[in-house]
């Protein structure tokens, strides 16, 4: 990402810098940063992009007192020193003239990179003696160049598929590999989607139960490397109906279930001293003082917050008319000064693919639509 910095009265520039996320976490974090000011020159309207090989291109409308307003761009390779812009700026297209009225220019500038990976594109507009006018233009940066071998990486878009689903593998391997190896051991795996153990980016179906332990090994004319995840994906059977989960076992969540929780633990709130979903007391409940799965939310005001509790998967074979049966609990909470405000909402998705994707909620509940038994302006403890 980029954006406008003050330097002094006479000149402004472009901050820019690359973001990672940390596949397993999720966590982002700065990888490097750096202000774009090879000279005296005011450089504005920046937009920033990058390419398949790691490298990035930062495209720009630069004046001065000397310089009409004009398009340029410059970039670095994956391998250049952090925080730098290597290659000497191009001007893309020259200004011959100064705008003289009117307030707006630069509208919706623009990089993008082209669908081969490599080709960047930016639209911006530029000053002519007949007035500003829009250029599109385009180009690729070189492959960056390295005397190493690659370094593998690879992460799964699920870790936890259905036994004969689909999973694909995504190359994260640095210094340009050029060839890759995967191997699945075991080896009950079937390539889908026209791809093969050497594709970068395979689509594989696991048909066991596994867990299947992984490994990509990349290679350039430089050497090779290999990375190997034990027992990284472990396919998923379905459970057999009935299922019946009463929240009274001692772990919690029960074995096999999942709580998505992405706000946790910024904030402590709630019996289990954790924000988000948690067991909870039930007053009449027989033969135990934890009986339903619920959220505290009179201690905890966050709006749009979102917390998952997702079941084991369930195989419906031979099943013709499967059904959802659950009780719910909950009292609309009253305030007298925000009287629209705290309105919860409960929802029922379901997922054919243990999980890669959802449709739409075939429950949906909020307010006093979800409401049981009035409202409350104080912490509500169900009743069964």
């Amino acid at each position: 990402m980029n954006w406008g910095v003050y330097l002094s009265t006479t000149q402004r520039s472009i901050k820019w810098v690359e973001l990672r996320q940390n596949q397993t976490t999720g966590t982002w974090s700065l990888y490097q940063e750096g202000t774009y000011t090879p000279d005296a020159h005011t450089r504005w309207l920046g937009s920033i992009a990058m390419d398949n090989n790691g490298s990035i291109a930062l495209c720009y409308a630069k004046s001065s007192t000397s310089v009409y307003p004009s398009l340029c761009y410059t970039g670095r390779l994956a391998t250049d020193p952090l925080g730098t812009m290597s290659f000497a700026e191009t001007v893309a297209a020259a200004g011959t003239g100064s705008e003289t009225s009117g307030n707006r220019f630069g509208d919706y500038s623009q990089t993008s990179l082209d669908p081969d990976g490599l080709t960047f594109w930016h639209t911006g507009e530029y000053t002519l003696s007949t007035g500003t006018t829009t250029r599109v233009y385009s180009f690729q940066l070189p492959m960056p160049a390295t005397s190493t071998p690659p370094v593998a990486d690879f992460v799964a878009s699920t870790t936890t598929p259905c036994i004969g689903s689909t999973v694909t593998f995504t190359d994260l391997s640095t210094n340009t590999p050029t060839g890759w190896a995967w191997t699945f051991s075991p080896t009950t795996v079937i390539y889908v989607g026209g791809t093969s153990a050497t594709s970068q980016n395979p689509q594989v179906q696991f048909n066991a139960a596994g867990p299947y332990t992984v490994a990509l090994t990349a290679t350039n004319a430089y050497g090779n490397n290999t990375n190997t995840k034990t027992s990284y994906i472990t396919p998923l059977s379905g459970a057999a109906l009935p299922l019946v989960e009463n929240f009274e076992g001692t772990t919690f969540p029960p074995t096999g279930w999942t709580i998505n929780n992405p706000d946790s633990p910024s904030i402590a709130w709630g019996n289990a001293g954790a924000k988000g979903l948690e067991k909870r007391a039930a007053l009449g409940n027989t033969g135990s003082t934890v009986g339903s799965v619920g959220l505290d939310c009179f201690n905890y005001s966050d709006t749009n917050q979102v917390d998952d509790l997702i079941t084991i998967p369930l195989s419906l074979v031979g099943t013709s008319s499967p059904k959802l049966t659950f009780k719910r609990a909950y009292k609309t909470y009253v305030s007298t000064s925000n009287p629209q405000f705290y309105r919860d909402e409960l929802k029922v998705f379901i997922s054919s693919d243990c999980g890669a994707t959802w449709g739409s909620a075939v429950y949906f509940k909020k307010g006093a639509q979800l409401a049981t038994n009035g409202t409350l302006n104080t912490s509500f403890t169900p009743g069964v």
